[in-house]
């Protein structure tokens, strides 16, 4: 996500609690033309930290079990998630 920056991740399946990459999700990035590029540190330490949004997505798809979902991006985390799923009567 981090390379992502802003933007999306549209068509992931979630089976199980878990992505499936295979197909791939579609990833849609978001480029602001006439901004300031910053670096958006690819590097990460040995010993990082895992951001509150990212344990909030696992959290999430963990409940979601499966269906199809989109996230968006922004600043390289997880701002939301939009989850698809068949409706049940």
């Amino acid at each position: 996500m981090q390379r992502i920056g802003f933007g999306r991740i549209e068509s992931l399946r979630v089976l199980d609690g878990q992505p499936a990459l295979d197909p791939p999700p579609r990833v849609i990035r978001e480029v602001k033309l006439g901004a300031e590029r910053t670096s958006q540190g690819h590097d990460s330490p040995a010993g990082f930290t895992v951001k509150r949004a990212v344990v909030d997505l696992l959290a999430e798809l963990t409940v979601v079990g499966s269906a199809t979902v989109a996230i968006e991006v922004r600043h390289g985390l997880p701002a939301r998630l939009i989850v698809e799923e068949v409706a049940r009567g």
